[in-house]
């Protein structure tokens, strides 16, 4: 077993900050700075303006409670179709990329969209989405896909076979 060295602990804590709690890098560098320095835990390191979390982070991998609570939350309205709302598993932490697009069946931009306005704190008031805005997958959306990737198979199947048929002809 490796034994870790100071510097190697200040990184692994610095880059867990930043991956699993979405810092920015300079909040994440006060807060491991803080902890070397024995600072007296309670010690205000942050003040209300300053931006402790990432803008851009991997949305796919947030965790959070869903905040699908009520139709109107960031301008979503029944004209929308967004199924599963009120949201009966806004009381667990779920990875909401996946639960966004599978279970209110949101396409990836809008799930993405709320996903930043959690990240930034954003009023759920906010209007985020309008009424004429396509958020949600359709059965014909997903149904045209799954035939485009069927049509694209055959049409890929078929170009392989021409190589080798054209590539035996110029060798006779």
């Amino acid at each position: 077993m490796k034994i870790l060295g100071r510097a190697e602990k200040e990184v692994l804590c610095f880059q867990h900050l930043q991956y699993h709690h979405n810092l920015s890098s300079r909040a994440a560098k006060k807060i491991v700075l803080a902890l070397l320095s024995y600072t007296p835990t309670i010690t205000h390191l942050f003040h209300n303006n300053d931006l402790v979390t990432q803008s851009k982070c991997a949305v796919r991998k947030v965790k959070s409670k869903c905040p699908l609570l009520a139709r109107h939350m960031y301008g979503l309205s029944a004209q929308h179709q967004v199924p599963n709302i009120p949201c009966d598993r806004a009381d667990q932490h779920i990875f909401l990329f996946h639960h966004l697009t599978y279970f209110h069946k949101l396409n990836a931009k809008a799930a993405t969209k709320i996903i930043r306005a959690l990240i930034l704190n954003k009023d759920p008031s906010e209007i985020l989405f309008h009424y004429n805005d396509i958020i949600v997958v359709s059965n014909h959306q997903i149904q045209r896909t799954k035939k485009f990737t069927d049509n694209q198979q055959r049409l890929d199947h078929f170009n392989y076979s021409n190589q080798f048929e054209n590539f035996s002809s110029k060798v006779n």
